[in-house]
């Protein structure tokens, strides 16, 4: 009788399939995608749910039918977060960015994101803000368990802030070298939980970020 093995599924989790099965697929591997570049890929990034989110209209393709406020989710795979247990990450790399954002009169949204400032004066509506923040890239915690790479961006000014006081932990942890020396390791030696909570702001409520540390990051993801 051939024996059924988990695989990770593209939608988190895992799915079953056959040894006889699995076998086919390694002598195929690869076939059919011979023509995709990696600019044909979406860039799976880290989103976080607002009351006015897409993924809450059940008439928009964004739809996610278990997303709440404060949810954190993944663009491209689906896989979500609930706010109360968050997600875990390993940041492996900051970059900063500007964020071109309509005043709240006119909807408040984030409309272009530019890699310098003087991209932004040179691209942006007259009457937008420019707000600087920065693009993490990491690896996350799967639903599944696994580690897979994601962007995460911190563009308004509530991720701003939570981007300042992550930043103060990545940049403030020190441990003993071997020699006794305290060394500031890398910003991928430590797992940090990414949880979501509501708080009050002078222009209403919004689902907040929040950053904790964790622990040493494994050494299999580490490397």
């Amino acid at each position: 009788m051939s024996k059924n093995l988990p695989v990770p599924s593209p939608q988190g989790g895992n799915a079953v399939v056959s040894a006889a099965q699995l076998a086919e697929w390694q002598a195929d591997a690869g076939q059919g995608a011979e023509e995709i570049r990696p600019q044909d890929i979406a860039v799976p990034f880290i989103g976080h749910v607002q009351a006015l989110s897409k993924q809450l209209a059940e008439n928009d393709p964004k739809y996610l039918p278990d997303a709440k406020i404060g949810t954190l989710f993944n663009t491209v795979t689906g896989e979500i977060f609930s706010a109360k247990d968050g997600i875990h990450v390993v940041p492996a790399e900051l970059r900063r960015i500007v964020v071109e954002k309509q005043p709240k009169e006119r909807g408040g949204k984030i409309v272009a994101t530019y890699n310098t400032r003087a991209e932004a004066q040179e691209n942006a509506e007259s009457g937008n803000e420019l707000l600087d923040g920065f693009r993490v890239f990491l690896l996350y915690q799967t639903v599944g368990g696994g580690w897979s790479p994601a962007i995460m961006s911190f563009g308004t000014k509530s991720k701003i802030y939570t981007m300042k006081h992550w930043n103060a932990l990545l940049t403030g942890l020190r441990v003993p070298g071997p020699n006794g020396t305290p060394i500031q390791p890398p910003i991928f030696a430590w797992t940090y939980r990414i949880t979501s909570a509501q708080q009050e702001f002078d222009d209403g409520t919004a689902a907040v970020l929040k950053v904790s540390p964790v622990g040493p990051t494994r050494d299999d993801v580490y490397q």
